[in-house]
């Protein structure tokens, strides 16, 4: 079965793209493989069996004494090919999940554990300026995700503070270069892909990520999640000071 994960940071599209994916008749793939969730594909539905759970979900006193007994490379393992083994029964050619670049940071053994599993890397980056508009209005709002069927709507704009979308445009931009600086330093077979392709042109997104894991080419349907800001000059009530920052900055708001 082919393997590869989703790398990304946060407010990249990446829960509509996984979502995608998950559609295909050729893959199987989760959201965060590590949060506590329920793992389902289709119609199909099953747990993630303990210790795994316990091992997970760090607030729980057991999953404190559970990593202090164990050995977080053999259950990161045992994890990986736990959730393989859930995939390999809906019978597809690959399995993916997202990852979110700060779990190598907060999970020291996974880095080594996905090289030693041959786990292919998609890195998913974003218009930087939007991104972090992205969050800052999801934050405001309180609301990150919203599935297309629940009809959400927004009318209100908001006033984002400039100094702390710059300071945080900085850090992104930073991210990301160190992502991709470990991405090659550690041996990862990897491309980058956007997420401005994947709304202006789907297909061919899709087929550059197929193509690269070597499996067969389809056409997928859209994602069930809803894009959350579809006019950012109407969202953003400080838009044309925003605006101005981007450009100081030399980048650009797309």
């Amino acid at each position: 079965m082919k393997k590869f994960f989703v790398m990304t940071r946060g407010r990249t599209g990446s829960t509509a793209i996984v979502d995608v994916l998950n559609k295909s008749n050729n893959v199987c793939a989760a959201q965060e493989l590590f949060l506590k969730f329920e793992f389902e594909k289709k119609d199909y539905k099953k747990y993630l069996i303990p210790p795994y759970e316990l091992w997970k979900n760090t607030g729980n006193v057991y999953s404190v004494l559970l990593r202090k007994i164990s050995n977080e490379a053999v259950n990161i393992e045992k994890y990986l090919n736990h959730a393989e083994k859930i995939m390999a029964e809906n019978s597809v050619n690959a399995f993916c999940f997202k990852l979110l670049s700060h779990n190598f940071d907060e999970i020291p053994a996974l880095k080594k554990q996905l090289l030693k599993s041959s786990f292919k890397t998609v890195y998913l980056t974003r218009n930087v300026p939007r991104q972090v508009i992205s969050g800052m209005v999801a934050k405001l709002r309180g609301i990150y995700n919203m599935h297309e069927r629940e009809g959400y709507s927004d009318n209100a704009s908001y006033v984002i503070d400039v100094d702390e979308f710059k300071s945080l445009v900085k850090w992104e931009t930073k991210a990301v270069a160190n992502d991709i600086a470990m991405l090659e330093s550690s041996g990862f077979e990897f491309i980058q892909v956007r997420y401005e392709d994947f709304v202006h042109n789907p297909d061919a997104f899709f087929a550059n990520i197929f193509s690269f894991i070597n499996i067969p080419q389809e056409i997928l349907p859209d994602s069930s999640f809803s894009i959350m800001i579809k006019d950012l000059s109407k969202v953003v009530k400080n838009y044309d000071e925003v605006y101005s920052c981007v450009d100081k900055l030399g980048l650009e708001l797309l």
